[in-house]
């Protein structure tokens, strides 16, 4: 039977009559929805609202010939019904059913066809008018109209079968979607931590990771703390320090907070880290990369060798090659000029001791071609890079890197210890004085610990201090950082420490004691220079002096001093 209708030309609605307000029986947004059956479509088997238990169920109401069905049907199951399911539910992960019923008994073949052609997944007929279980409980005037009923029971939101939504009218996919996420499951417990941190006692220079098992119904986060402070940026279950120092000891804990205001803390893992074995490992290659200009803002990587032995080094100082694949750097240095320089304590200065522009046109060319093979250094793919195959005393050195007549670019000096197992002269410390830029213009000096085992390091990248008496550099940064990096194998590099103001590293203690004891000169404890100690084990590493201000350039000095 057709239900009486009245077309609203002005509400655009379909209007039908319903016995159920008379019937006194109408069911209204928060009531208890009573159970109701319907014929499915296709198999002409019943269909139950209790069948949806521990669903969330929309009923929409529609007939073939009624315009705004046509209209809402394809949303509904595009934006709600399969926006749910490519979620997995909603928001909880509680399953979303759409079940459209069919008023309309007549002309069954156009209904089949209106479900067709607006991808109706789940359909049913409801022909029983007066009496009817499901259009007669709701006391619909209109069509289309929909019905949100939560089947799931143990919501601490909502209870089983209550009826959120009895509406004539699409209010829209985004209406629809944000009723049926207000449907939460039962209240939650706080997370459970099933294994808790265990604490562990290493050497200096060995890693340690701790972790935590979390029993949840829903997602966490975790924050971890040493010793009661949060530790930035470590907010998974896992928390690892790939190489632990002295300032790395102490009470690890780990809170874990759920949805709402649920959190509970870990027990706290001891953690202790040692000072490692003495080892007689050494600095064995230098090599620096920046942007040379000109000025006070040229390239100056230092070095110091000790030891009653003749030190042999191969020095370069490469520009094109950056240019040329596989590095491809743009703006690299055309001409590179290197000078090498001795200390004389006679004069107090600085004198040339040996000097290239071309490194080709070095009388030993060929022995500096096969030894930087034997090194493993990339060959130079130019003429017009610098380098020298030198024997050095101990002594304090610096190689001037500048463009030839005034250029400048991107440019990298290296320095390789060309005979590490002979005698027992060795390179110390290290430095570079240069300019800091962004990107690709950072400065960024690299070493290498020998294989004897780990070394531990005073590292420090200046900026302020050289600005003040007795150095008088102009143009430093005021406010550089350092970052210390680990190559690891496979080519990438992990980092391992950073450090902005040096004062405000847990041990700067240490860095003052070894600065003293080093004869390193003094920092300003108000300064915002960069520095810290550190226990390295053999491996390949790089300190990447950059500005903590965003966009903020200048000259800075990057040391490192081996730690008798």
């Amino acid at each position: 039977m057709r239900l009486p209708v009245l077309k609203l030309i002005g509400l655009g609605l379909i209007a039908a009559f319903n016995p159920s307000t008379v019937l006194g029986q109408t069911t209204v947004a928060g009531d208890i929805a009573w159970d109701f059956s319907v014929v499915a479509v296709t198999e002409n088997k019943k269909i139950r609202m209790s069948d949806f238990d521990g669903q969330i169920l929309i009923l929409d109401f529609f007939s073939y010939w009624c315009r705004h069905c046509q209209t809402s049907a394809p949303d509904l199951e595009t934006n709600v019904r399969k926006y749910f399911e490519d979620r997995g539910g909603n928001i909880d992960g509680l399953p979303v059913t759409v079940l459209s019923i069919n008023l309309e008994s007549n002309n069954l073949p156009k209904t089949e066809a209106f479900i067709q052609e607006y991808g109706v997944a789940l359909a049913a007929n409801d022909f029983t008018g007066i009496g009817s279980n499901a259009w007669q409980q709701f006391g619909a005037k209109y069509i289309p109209h929909f019905v949100i009923i939560n089947g799931v029971s143990g919501s601490h939101t909502h209870q089983q079968w209550e009826v959120l939504l009895s509406r004539s009218g699409y209010q829209g996919a985004g209406a629809m979607r944000s009723l049926v996420d207000s449907i939460r499951r039962q209240a939650l417990a706080e997370p459970v931590i099933t294994a808790q941190p265990s604490g562990t006692a290493i050497e200096a220079g060995k890693g340690f990771e701790l972790s935590i098992s979390v029993q949840s119904d829903e997602p966490v986060s975790y924050q971890w703390r040493l010793d009661g402070l949060p530790i930035e940026g470590a907010t998974e279950a896992s928390y690892e320090v790939p190489c632990g120092q002295a300032f790395h000891s102490g009470g690890y804990s780990v809170v874990v907070s759920g949805g709402g205001s649920f959190s509970v803390e870990s027990e706290v893992a001891a953690v202790q880290v040692n000072p490692s074995t003495a080892s007689d490992a050494r600095l064995m290659n230098l090599s620096t990369r920046g942007l040379c200009l000109g000025g006070d803002q040229i390239l100056i990587p230092g070095f110091v060798i000790v030891g009653s032995d003749v030190k042999k080094l191969l020095i370069r100082a490469v520009g094109p090659t950056l240019g040329a694949p596989p590095f491809s750097l743009t703006g690299a240095l055309a001409d590179p000029k290197m000078t090498l320089r001795q200390w004389n304590a006679s004069t107090g200065e600085f004198e040339d001791s040996a000097e290239n522009d071309n490194w080709i046109s070095n009388p030993n060319a060929d022995e500096i071609r096969s030894m930087t093979a034997t090194l493993g250094g990339f060959a130079l793919a130019s003429d017009l890079d610098s380098a020298l195959l030198v024997d050095l005393d101990q002594g304090q050195y610096t190689v001037t890197a500048e463009g030839f007549q005034g250029g400048t670019g991107l440019s990298m000096v290296e320095l390789y210890d060309a005979d590490p197992t002979a005698g027992d002269a060795h390179l110390t410390n290290i430095s570079n004085r240069g300019f800091a830029g962004e990107g690709s213009s950072v400065m960024i000096p690299g070493f290498v610990v020998s294989d004897a085992g780990p070394r531990t390091f005073l590292i420090r990248v200046i900026g302020p201090t050289l600005r003040a008496p007795p150095f008088h550099v102009s143009g430093t940064l005021g406010d550089p950082q350092l970052s210390v990096f680990r190559r690891e194998t496979g080519g990438t590099d992990q980092f391992l420490f950073g450090n902005d103001n040096w004062m405000d590293n847990p041990d700067s203690d240490q860095t003052v004691l070894q600065s003293q004891q080093l004869g390193a000169f003094v920092l300003d404890p108000e300064s915002k220079d960069a520095a810290l100690v550190i226990t390295l084990p053999p491996g390949a590493y790089t300190v990447v002096g950059s500005s903590a201000v965003p966009g903020e350039t200048g000259v800075v000095l990057v040391e490192v001093y081996v730690v008798p």
